[in-house]
């Protein structure tokens, strides 16, 4: 891949002007960064425009970079770019890349999707994982796909879940959660409900694994069932934003993250449920206060998840 080598060669270039072996491992790192996305996405020949997509990436505010480190990245590839201009090996592509204000308010800065958009999404992923030449990939996206869109946790979240989260607190009333490490947090110590739907979409993936990973959810190279890992949240946000893609939605304000947003609204506006429960399902109380399972009473009453998948469900062929 042509970027690979100029990366090495912007390397060297570094050597020679004296650079610290610090600068130099940093800015490494920040363009194989840079080069795996690309590399992830099929990216063969970089425009302005793959820059402003994977500015539009990196301020996701799931992968939760901070302005100085946003300011870090952009300013390397500025002058990775520059340096490669004037050896003439490509065009300046990143002249224009600034760093954007990243207020408190960064949660509610992505889109939602509206509810005819959501049913086609749950759609699509349906309809791909109950063709005959189905794959465990279109398995599990379909149960990535019904629990960020029931539960409202972030691509971070998906990553770190694990098997052994899934809990059944009553099997005869259905109840099941999932612990999850929230934003912040150091310790799985708030859960998620499981409504039907996402739960039994998950059983299905996990009856096909005879791996023993811990992880909830898998990479599945060429969709194979042999040499995978866990999941990373930047596979999680690319297979999303592909999905969506593909039932055309491709607006960049809708990324992975804007099904988190989906969830609070649609749980607002088409539910009519209010804030307190809202905020209870997406875990925007106080970040003092610890969801633990002695005080689950009210927050399993409340159904939100069940709520919305058969929200999501209904009329959905």
């Amino acid at each position: 891949m042509k970027l690979e080598d100029d990366i090495r060669e912007y390397t060297t270039i570094l050597a020679l002007r004296s650079k610290s072996s610090k600068t130099i491992k940093t800015y490494k790192r920040i363009l194989n960064d840079y080069l795996e996305y690309c590399q992830i996405n099929h990216i063969e020949q970089q425009t302005k425009e793959t820059i402003l997509e994977y500015k539009q990436y990196l301020e996701d505010p799931d992968r939760q970079l901070s302005s100085n480190t946003l300011k870090l990245i952009y300013s390397c590839l500025r002058q990775f770019y520059k340096s490669m201009a004037m050896i003439g090996r490509c065009d300046h592509i990143a002249l224009f890349l600034e760093s954007s204000d990243r207020g408190e308010d960064t949660e509610f800065t992505k889109g939602f999707l509206t509810l005819p958009q959501v049913k086609a999404l749950i759609k699509y992923v349906t309809r791909r994982a109950s063709r005959k030449n189905h794959t465990v990939s279109d398995i599990r996206n379909k149960a990535i796909v019904w629990l960020m869109l029931t539960t409202g946790v972030r691509c971070i979240e998906v990553e770190r879940a694990n098997k052994k989260d899934i809990r059944v607190m009553d099997e005869d009333k259905g109840v099941v959660i999932l612990s999850v490490q929230g934003k912040g947090k150091k310790k799985k110590s708030q859960f998620v409900m499981l409504e039907h739907h996402t739960y039994e979409a998950i059983q299905e993936y996990l009856s096909l694994r005879k791996d023993d990973k811990p992880a909830l959810f898998l990479s599945h190279p060429n969709n194979s069932m042999t040499r995978v890992n866990r999941i990373s949240s930047p596979i999680v946000s690319i297979t999303i934003k592909n999905l969506l893609r593909a039932i055309d939605i491709d607006q960049p304000d809708i990324t992975a993250h804007s099904l988190r947003h989906t969830t609070a609204m649609m749980s607002i506006d088409e539910l009519g449920l209010n804030l307190d429960k809202v905020q209870q399902t997406l875990r925007h109380s106080d970040p003092k206060v610890t969801m633990i399972y002695a005080k689950t009473g009210s927050r399993i009453s409340s159904g939100v998840e069940e709520h919305l998948g058969d929200l999501y469900s209904s009329e959905r062929k």
